[in-house]
């Protein structure tokens, strides 16, 4: 059975699930059902969107391969070389709160796989998102949310005191146009940061 298949499937016995917890009448769990089925056979795959995908979205803890996966990944980033510091990071891992989502869709076409969210014991804010490449290997999809908010208010601050000095008179010794200039590019980097 390929990827695509079990998908359907999977979406197809969320959405009964679904639609048992919330009473929804027969006739019409079988005709989206039959959608589903109809589509899967006679559709492109690469254009026909089943309308249970949605159903399928379901969580779990992480393998102790994936669980190696994210140590391994982990260790490089902190270029752990010493048994001391691998046991660190094992510690660091063992702590985080780790949950899986098998088969995760954006809105509209985009990604379609496996994705890992990870919130480290620092706190809420201290989350990452990883995916598989196509070598299945992890690799981290967004930086750490305390890093963006960070870089955001870092970057606000930037442009708030480049406009507190353009309504400064220009002729103030105190305030020089290169000061000013500096803080606005550098507010433009901090943007360009947050966005890649």
């Amino acid at each position: 059975m390929e990827h695509r298949e079990r998908q359907i499937l999977r979406g197809i016995a969320g959405y009964i699930k679904w639609s048992l917890e919330h009473d929804q009448k027969f006739g019409a769990v079988l005709g989206t059902i039959g959608h589903d089925v109809n589509g899967s056979f006679n559709e492109d795959p690469g254009t026909f969107a089943p309308r249970t995908l949605g159903y399928a979205h379901t969580d779990r803890r992480p393998t102790d391969f994936e669980l190696g996966q994210l140590e391994t990944h982990v260790l490089g980033m902190m270029n752990a070389d010493t048994e001391e510091e691998a046991q660190d990071v094992r510690d660091t891992v063992a702590a985080a709160r780790i949950c899986v989502f098998d088969d995760y869709i954006t809105g509209c076409p985009g990604y379609v796989g496996r994705v890992m969210v990870v919130v480290w014991d620092g706190g809420p804010d201290t989350s990452q998102t990883f995916t598989w490449n196509r070598g299945g290997n992890l690799e981290e999809e967004r930086i750490a949310t305390s890093d963006i908010w960070g870089a955001f208010h870092a970057m606000r601050t930037a442009l708030e005191a480049a406009d507190y000095w353009l309504r400064m008179d220009i002729d103030d010794p105190g305030v020089k146009p290169d000061d000013i200039l500096k803080t606005v590019q550098a507010a433009i980097a901090m943007a360009k940061a947050i966005t890649t």
